[in-house]
């Protein structure tokens, strides 16, 4: 009992020290690694209303998990904003681990309602491995497409969630 009471700590201290990104071109460094996986990400990134990157988001789990990070905000090339995304899930899930996301918004539409909040992506929306030619499978879901680069750590997870948004125009404190 005390074992499996020190691993729920453990993994619960997981799921507290979730990662931040550090600084600015953090972001820059894990676009750029997105690009790296598939060139046609490229394109796809070059062509969209806008897009937020994560570089660094951690999710730990122990039956009940969470997770989150801090992102960049861009539209037109130029850095707009910051974002924070947070989650719970609940389900048989076991583990920790960190990756890299990316949110790419086809149109003004999603792009307003990710900068007022109304983004959540639920268990009908599915990320996309970021390799060769997923770019050119994207699949946009109410004008938002969602790519993921795995970092490190593992997750066993049969679990549901969603994911929540919080935006941040240059300038304005985030909290």
């Amino acid at each position: 009992m005390k074992k499996l009471l020190l691993f729920s700590m453990l993994i619960g201290a997981l799921i507290c020290a979730v990662g931040y990104a550090r600084e600015h071109d953090s972001g820059e460094g894990a676009l750029q690694g997105f690009y790296n996986a598939d060139p046609g990400m490229s394109g796809l990134v070059g062509r969209a209303y806008a897009y937020a990157i994560f570089p660094d988001v951690g999710e730990g789990a122990f039956i009940v998990g969470g997770g989150g990070g801090k992102g960049f905000v861009y539209q037109g090339g130029k850095l707009v904003g910051t974002s924070k995304m947070g989650y719970v899930t609940f389900g048989a899930q076991v583990g920790g681990q960190g990756y890299q996301e990316l949110i790419v918004f086809a149109n003004e539409h999603a792009f307003r309602n990710f900068k007022d909040g109304k983004l959540k992506f639920h268990a009908g929306v599915a990320a996309v491995i970021a390799e060769a030619g997923a770019a050119q499978k994207a699949a946009f879901h109410e004008g938002v497409a969602v790519f993921i680069r795995n970092q490190k750590g593992a997750m066993l997870k049969a679990a549901i969630g969603g994911q929540g948004f919080s935006y941040h125009p240059i300038g304005e404190k985030d909290d």
